[in-house]
């Protein structure tokens, strides 16, 4: 099962969540038994350290540091560390090169891209 970090500080987190639903019907895959999404609750405890073990990290620049995603990708240099840029938030070119994808707006059709890069890396 491969495994999704969200780390967003969006009032609505439901968002996030509906969004993935909505990718694995699209894929024939079911939440929670052929894709775990987990939604952090607590986005000002991850500035300086990110959880390990899973396979992608959504993550807003605002709600992380570069330290920390520096530190990520030297324990697990094979995930993938995907920006989300909404709001007024502007990612400098040096930050550009911190993440693998960036996205300006994230929903269903972005998720469904992420499900995507996963499975076709086992």
């Amino acid at each position: 099962m491969k495994r999704i970090f969200v780390l967003d500080s969006h009032p609505n987190k439901e968002i996030h969540e509906t969004s993935f639903i909505v990718a694995c019907h699209k894929q024939g895959l079911t939440l929670g038994k052929d894709l775990e999404v987990v939604i952090s609750e607590e986005p000002a405890s991850f500035l300086k350290h990110l959880p390990e073990g899973y396979d992608c990290y959504v993550l807003h620049p605002s709600d992380t540091s570069e330290e920390a995603i520096t530190e990520l990708r030297e324990r697990q240099p094979g995930c993938s560390v995907v920006a989300l840029r909404g709001g007024a938030f502007e990612l400098g070119i040096q930050n550009r090169q911190t993440y693998d994808v960036i996205y300006p707006l994230f929903g269903s059709r972005e998720c469904e891209s992420i499900i995507t890069a996963l499975t076709l890396n086992p």
